[in-house]
């Protein structure tokens, strides 16, 4: 458990969204399909954390956000 909490602020002060999170936050994509076929391409830019996949909001610069 502690370990999740680690984790948890890690991610909060790197401004990293999950893959869920980064649906909510840009207005262009609508679904995790269309992100996963965009890591496939190399499409935008992403990191591998265990079996999740982590994106950065400063390597997302000059996308659309949700508001």
């Amino acid at each position: 458990m502690w370990m999740l909490n680690i984790y948890l602020i890690w991610m909060i002060e790197m401004e990293e969204m999950t893959i869920e999170q980064l649906v909510e936050y840009l207005t262009d994509i609508s679904s995790k399909k269309t992100i996963y076929g965009m890591v496939y391409r190399d499409a935008i830019p992403w990191k591998k954390l265990g079996k999740r996949l982590l994106f950065e909001k400063r390597n997302l610069a000059g996308r659309p956000k949700n508001d």
